[in-house]
């Protein structure tokens, strides 16, 4: 485990991080930036659209389950 900085705009950002010392902080901030991204959305999915329970624990079932909410986010979002 391991702590990179990363100065942004005045700002000093930190992460915790297990991946390999080999990758640049630069792509360590971009690949918590996008699974940010994906968590505030699925956040929001679910808030939005009441979405609380799994339909079936069948794994294709809850892979069409993810898909229509997907769906049906982004239909809701380009409608406003």
């Amino acid at each position: 485990m391991s702590i990179i900085a990363i100065p942004k705009q005045k700002k000093l950002h930190r992460f915790i991080t297990t991946l390999p010392g080999s990758i640049s902080p630069g792509t360590i901030a971009m690949l918590y930036f996008k699974r940010w991204t994906i968590e505030k959305a699925f956040n929001n999915s679910k808030s939005n659209l009441k979405e609380t329970k799994a339909w079936s624990s069948d794994n294709n079932s809850l892979k069409n389950q993810m898909r229509l909410t997907a769906m049906s986010y982004n239909l809701l979002r380009s409608a406003t």
